[in-house]
């Protein structure tokens, strides 16, 4: 009788959990991470487990306000499946359960819709049992489908000064804009949008792999640019602030806990500057020909001829002279001060070839060429 009385007692509490397992709900509310943007959940009943079983497992718990339930999810089941859902594994038991309770899985599947940044926020849950119905929040990490703005580069805004004659890098500043989430960088790569043969190489390389939330690295972007080329690329461009090539930047990184690769790009504007020498042969050779120009254009001195020739290369030097220290303050003004050099209406950079030697020119010549040129405009 008495070994009757127990198996009916113990049948008695199987039947009360297969009623409290089937009678229990586990839902989780819709999550807005920004305007225009949500998470939804959808979930599948995946049977029962002995609490044994998820006992060594990396569980991430919350007891619901009333304490009556305690959810589980399991932090190393976060995968995306062959149609790169993002799942993962949940478990609802008593919050007052001993070891040898059964524990109800599910499997949770996130439908993301929009573009925002992956994150880990608090997500509330409800669950329905015997019991009653009892709610919380749980902290969970969520996953847009449709790309993640994961980084931040520190790209100047004004192209970026690239010298012709070897080697050079740049320290970009790349930052993980995740607020919760750490972020692998997977790849980078580097390419001209516009003038791919004045390169003769170029790379870009993070100098660490994973970035912890809204953590940095450095970006060492190397180059190393084909003279001739880029330097007939660069010659006859002669407003300052036009780029002479744009790199496009690409860098693929990866949030953790489940997000989706993506791929950023940034462009990195480059302006050109030649070797010194170059400019130096530029302006004395503007500076020489705006001499003899002006030497000519103006009237024949009344004068015995040697004295003239004197008096032209007399001249002449002077104009060097002053187009030289004038092209010097111009170069000191432009690099230090972002002052404007402009002559005639026309903005000229001094640091660039063509311009330094037009405005030695134009200096040398002085207001004969001016005159002329004015005339040849129409003006």
């Amino acid at each position: 009788m008495q070994r009757f009385v127990i198996h009916l007692a113990l049948l008695s509490c199987s039947v009360g959990q297969a009623v409290f397992g089937q009678e229990t709900n586990l839902r989780f509310d819709p999550f807005v991470p920004t305007k225009g943007t949500a998470v939804a959940f959808t979930i599948l009943e995946a049977g029962t487990v002995p609490a044994a079983a998820i006992a060594g497992l990396p569980l991430r718990s919350e007891n619901t306000q009333a304490q009556i339930y305690t959810l589980s999810v399991d932090t190393q089941s976060f995968s995306r499946d062959k149609f790169q859902r993002f799942s993962f594994d949940a478990y609802v038991r008593s919050a007052h359960a001993t070891g040898h309770d059964i524990v109800y899985k599910y499997v949770v599947s996130q439908d993301p819709t929009g573009q925002f940044l992956d994150t880990i926020s608090p997500v509330t849950f409800r669950i329905n049992g015997r019991a009653g119905e009892d709610t919380a929040t749980i902290r969970l990490p969520l996953h847009s489908n449709d790309g993640s703005d994961n980084l931040s580069l520190a790209v100047p805004t004004a192209p970026l000064k690239v010298g012709l004659s070897a080697l050079s890098s740049s320290d970009l500043g790349l930052t993980n804009a995740l607020e919760s989430l750490h972020v692998h960088l997977v790849d980078s790569q580097i390419s001209s949008t516009s003038c791919s043969e004045c390169w003769l190489s170029l790379s870009a390389k993070p100098t660490i792999s994973v970035l912890a939330p809204k953590k940095g690295t450095s970006l060492i972007v190397s180059r190393r640019p084909d003279t001739f080329k880029a330097l007939a690329r660069s010659m006859f461009a002669l407003n300052p602030a036009e780029a002479h090539d744009t790199l496009l930047i690409s860098v693929s990184s990866l949030s953790e806990q489940g997000g989706l690769p993506t791929t950023q790009e940034f462009k990195l504007p480059i302006r050109f500057a030649p070797p010194a020498l170059y400019l130096v042969i530029a302006v004395l050779l503007g500076a020489i020909i705006g001499g003899l120009l002006r030497s000519w254009l103006r009237e024949k001195p009344a004068q015995p001829e040697a004295q003239g020739r004197f008096r032209y290369a007399k001249d002449l030097l002077i104009a060097v002279a002053i187009a030289v220290i004038v092209w010097i303050i111009a170069l000191v003004l432009f690099s230090y001060t972002d002052t404007r050099v402009s002559i005639l209406g026309f903005s000229f950079d001094p640091s660039q070839v063509i311009p330094a030697g037009l405005i030695s020119l134009l200096v040398a010549g002085g207001p004969p060429i001016v005159t002329k040129i004015k005339e040849a405009f129409g003006n």
